[in-house]
């Protein structure tokens, strides 16, 4: 299985429908297009997770971090 360039972890948190708290958190691997920005692989991973995840749509993002995937 061949890894993407960047490792990225993703905290959300939005109110459930039930009237509690959900929060989730992601985390995975992704190569950016050529030239792509930081802030436009937020937006990405964030359009993503709303499409995958329609209840966490709009949620309140706790943590994001996007860095190299290597040691």
């Amino acid at each position: 299985m061949q890894q993407g360039t960047h490792h990225f972890v993703l905290t959300l948190q939005q109110q459930a429908s039930s009237g509690g708290i959900v929060v989730a958190t992601f985390a995975n691997s992704c190569t950016p297009q050529p030239g792509q920005t930081r802030a436009e692989v937020y937006g990405d991973l964030l359009a993503a997770v709303g499409h995958d995840s329609p209840e966490l749509k709009g949620a309140n993002v706790l943590f994001f971090s996007l860095e190299r995937n290597e040691l």
